[in-house]
C-alpha cells in the first residue's frame, strides 16, 4: 500500500513537472534562435535561448517517464483517484487548512519578493515589506491573524503589481513612493490585530524594528563601503546618494 500510495504521488508531480516543462518551453520560444548585432550575424547554435530548450524538453521527457513507470504500478483506477486529489484542491476546505494556509503564505511572501518586488522596487521598501510581513504572519504564532495578515499581504501586492504597470518614465518613483505609503497602512493594519494581547503588541514592535533596521543596516554596507550596487535602486536610494555625498 505504501508504494502504491508513492506511485500515485509520483503521478500528481509527473503533472506538474510536465507542466513547468511545456512553460519553460513557452518562454524559450520567445527568445532570439539567430540574429545579427553589431554586423555580426550570430547562429542558432549560440542562441541563448538552447538552454532554457534542452531543460524544457528534458522537463517534459522526464515527467512522462515518471508518469509511465507510475501508471504502470497503479494502473488507470489509481490515475482517477490522482485526478480526484486535484479535485479536492478546488474545495474551500483546501485553502482554509492551516497548514496549507501557513505554506500558501510563505510561497506568497517569497514569491512576491524575489520575482515582484526586488528586481522593480526600491531595495529598502521592499526588504522592509517582505520582512514586515513575513515576521507579522509567523511570529505571532496565531492561525487567524496569520490568515487575516495573508490575506492583507496578498492585497498589498496586487496593488503592487498595479503600480507597477502604471510606473512610467514620467513617474519613475511612483511604485517606490506606493510602496512607502503601503508599508504604514499594512503595519497599522497588523498592530489591530496584534494589540489585544500585550505580548502580540510587544511582537509586532520587535518584528518593525528588525524589519527595519536589517536592510538599513546591510543595504548601505553593500552600496557604500563594499560598493556593490544593489538589486533595484530607487527613491530611497536616491535620497541615501544624496546624503551620502552631499548632493542637498
Amino acid at each position: 500500500m505504501e508504494k502504491q500510495n508513492l506511485r500515485k504521488k509520483d503521478l500528481a508531480t509527473s503533472v506538474l513537472i510536465g507542466l513547468f516543462g511545456l512553460w519553460t518551453l513557452w518562454q524559450a520560444t520567445n527568445m532570439p534562435m539567430k540574429g545579427s548585432w553589431g554586423g555580426v550575424m550570430n547562429v542558432w547554435y549560440v542562441s541563448p535561448a538552447l538552454f532554457p530548450l534542452f531543460v524544457g524538453v528534458m522537463l517534459v521527457l522526464l515527467s512522462l517517464i515518471l508518469a509511465y513507470n507510475a501508471l504502470r504500478e497503479i494502473g488507470w483506477s489509481g490515475a482517477r483517484e490522482v485526478s480526484q486529489l486535484f479535485g479536492v484542491v478546488l474545495k474551500s476546505s483546501f485553502w482554509t487548512a492551516a497548514a496549507n494556509v501557513r505554506f500558501m503564505a510563505i510561497l506568497l511572501v517569497l514569491f512576491s519578493y524575489v520575482f515582484l518586488c526586488l528586481p522593480r522596487v526600491d531595495f529598502f521598501p521592499a526588504s522592509i515589506l517582505f520582512l514586515l510581513g513575513f515576521i507579522l504572519m509567523f511570529y505571532p504564532q496565531e492561525h487567524d491573524i496569520l490568515r487575516k495578515l495573508f490575506a492583507a499581504y496578498a492585497l498589498v501586492m496586487v496593488i503592487v503589481g498595479g503600480l507597477l504597470l502604471a510606473n512610467s518614465e514620467a513617474h519613475p518613483y511612483l511604485t517606490d513612493g506606493g510602496c512607502l505609503l503601503l508599508l504604514p497602512a499594512f503595519a497599522g493594519y497588523a498592530y489591530r490585530q496584534l494589540r489585544i494581547n500585550p505580548i502580540l503588541a510587544r511582537r509586532f514592535w520587535i518584528a518593525l524594528a528588525v524589519a527595519i533596521i536589517g536592510p538599513f543596516l546591510i543595504g548601505p554596507i553593500f552600496k557604500y563601503l563594499l560598493l556593490v550596487p544593489l538589486p533595484f535602486e530607487g527613491l530611497v536610494v536616491e535620497l541615501l546618494d544624496k546624503v551620502r555625498y552631499g548632493e542637498f
